[in-house]
């Protein structure tokens, strides 16, 4: 799923020190109360929305990503998960298989009782031609399946996807990820018993591009996203990138199917 929201400024620098001998200590004691165990213990359904536009210099839109996943592990014998994508601009992608520019995808995860398996059942839309005009065509695609003994890895992906040196990323769980960046404390707080990393008008330079950054993550104790904003202007295209998510926790899911 796409919620890897990691800064893009911090994520440049995870191999710089990360001492935390000068952090305020209110800041460490909050992510060391954190764990990823007591959040797939405590967490039962999840909804996930984000949403990435990016602009050009002249605040023109050049594409637009939107995600929602409602992840429900209520019942540990019936996991389920609907994640559900939509593409336009530059974000439409050419299916070869099936001839057809896909802005719409869904992805069902659901356990099969009969054959003792979950599936993964995913439908596609989109159109033929490249306008996206005419009649808008839906395909049903192959299942993937899985046996129960291997959902573990699939089902609990959403909090973190990977392991990097020592610290779970690629999911909900930012907690590592803002210990392994305590060196940047001054833009670090605790408000309202969420912890926020906030950054205005900050420099920021990859391999590929810089300029400047803005950006606000909120975290639970669980360790988990709250909410995520990014806005980062490339100084050299003029083009913008903005990222808006937010994640629920323990709310009531009502289930669809495709």
């Amino acid at each position: 799923m796409k919620k890897k929201t990691f800064s893009l400024l911090l994520t440049g620098l995870l191999l710089a020190s990360c001492s935390r001998a000068n952090a305020p200590q209110e800041l460490v004691s909050y992510i060391d109360n954190c764990s990823l165990a007591k959040a797939k213990e405590e967490v039962k359904t999840i909804i996930y929305n984000y949403e990435n536009i990016v602009k050009d210099r002249d605040d023109n839109t050049l594409s637009k990503l939107t995600m929602v996943e409602y992840w429900d592990n209520s019942n540990s014998e019936d996991f389920y998960k609907y994640q559900e994508e939509n593409y336009e601009g530059e974000k439409v992608y050419f299916n070869e298989e099936y001839n057809l520019y896909e802005i719409k995808r869904i992805n069902y995860t659901h356990y099969i009782q009969e054959e003792n398996l979950y599936y993964v059942d995913t439908m596609i839309y989109g159109y033929e031609n490249k306008d996206l005009t005419g009649e808008m065509k839906n395909y049903k695609l192959s299942p993937a399946k899985y046996p129960v003994t291997a959902m573990n890895d699939v089902i609990y992906k959403i909090f973190a996807s990977q392991m990097t040196m020592g610290m779970n990323q690629g999911g909900l769980y930012y907690a590592d990820f803002m210990d392994s960046n305590l060196t940047y404390y001054p833009y670090m707080s605790i408000v309202d018993d969420l912890f926020v990393l906030e950054l205005k008008d900050y420099p920021y330079k990859t391999e590929s591009e810089s300029g400047l950054i803005q950006e606000k993550v909120r975290m639970n104790s669980l360790g988990l996203l709250v909410d995520f904003y990014q806005d980062a202007n490339n100084g050299g295209t003029g083009k913008s990138s903005i990222v808006n998510a937010s994640a629920s926790y323990n709310q009531d899911i009502t289930h669809k199917s495709l």
